[in-house]
């Protein structure tokens, strides 16, 4: 970036140059916030079926039905209509898992729990029963093709096939997570693709380089932190001021305020980062399946994730 003082507003290089670096060092960025959205959905999962383990018990001890029969509830609108579990959880949809529950007999019972995205809203699959023994598996080890999957060695009918006939399954396993640090990285090389048609490959070097520097990640990072709590968000990261960032980065790298310049007003040159935010955030799917606490991730964190476009050159 220029070490000048003499003007107050952004040159088309200039722009171009921060358009890339928030493009990249969102790159870094996303991959943590995914990191942790699958951590906290899965913790959510195990409490859930937690929950189920204990209601299911009052509802048998309780002959919740009041029908003088001692037997478990046979589906989560069954638990809910007693007010054993929320109404979120009844509906099988919560913190980005499908549940389903069934029951045998009277007297067993099991539940599941699947990320409804895998690999993006959870990377495990949850199984609990009568004896309260929680067991799990990778989602990974899941099939369209299997009747089953092995939690901790004991095998076990899938949430996606276990259901009555004519009940729906919990997830559909057609529609599967895509995002990862790969791909978020493949949607920023298309940025930096898309800012070569402005400018000349070596300002595109430039960018790469300085999105590599520590101090410039921190600099976006801080930036990007709208109330300064040192963390970010998805919302955060995807939703950024470009033009006040690039304010912060004179300010810090140039040491100059500057105003905004015809340049800077012409929405036009923002396209390329209008893009990515709004690809990336579709392709994250956030909010489903009744996914409503999305977590943060400290930058201290952040800062030790590597680039993830350290192998990727340049094309013009």
């Amino acid at each position: 970036m220029p070490t000048s003082n003499q003007h107050n507003g952004f040159t088309l290089i200039e722009l171009m140059i921060v358009i890339a670096i928030i493009a990249i060092i969102a790159a870094v960025a996303i991959p943590n916030l995914l990191r942790a959205r699958q951590s906290a959905n899965e913790a959510s999962a195990i409490s859930s079926l937690r929950t189920l383990v204990s209601s299911q018990a009052m509802f048998y001890q309780g002959d919740a039905e009041g029908d003088g029969v001692y037997d478990y509830a046979a589906s989560l609108p069954e638990l809910e209509h007693t007010s054993l579990i929320d109404n979120v959880l009844g509906t099988g949809h919560k913190s980005g898992y499908c549940f389903i529950l069934f029951s045998h007999t009277s007297t067993t019972w099991h539940a599941h729990a699947e990320p409804f995205l895998p690999g993006e809203t959870g990377a495990r699959d949850f199984y609990v029963d009568e004896t309260g023994i929680l067991r799990f598996t990778t989602s990974s080890q899941f099939s369209a093709d299997q009747n089953s999957l092995t939690f901790d060695g004991v095998s076990d009918p899938s949430p996606s096939t276990d259901h009555r006939a004519g009940e729906a399954p919990a997830c559909d396993r057609r529609t599967t997570g895509l995002p990862g640090a790969e791909v978020v990285a493949s949607h920023a090389l298309h940025v930096i693709q898309r800012v070569a048609l402005f400018v000349e490959k070596s300002v595109v070097d430039k960018a790469i380089g300085l999105s590599k520097r520590k101090e410039m990640q921190q600099a976006v990072f801080v930036a990007m932190d709208t109330n300064n709590d040192d963390s970010l968000t998805f919302k955060e990261v995807l939703h950024v001021d470009a033009l006040g960032i690039a304010r912060q980065l004179k300010k810090i790298f140039v040491n100059d305020q500057p105003k905004d310049s015809v340049i800077g007003n012409d929405q036009r040159l923002l396209q390329p980062l209008d893009w990515f935010n709004r690809t990336v955030e579709n392709a994250l799917n956030l909010g489903v399946a009744n996914e409503t606490k999305l977590p943060s991730v400290p930058i201290n964190v952040m800062l030790e994730s590597p680039t993830p476009l350290n192998q990727l050159p340049p094309k013009n």
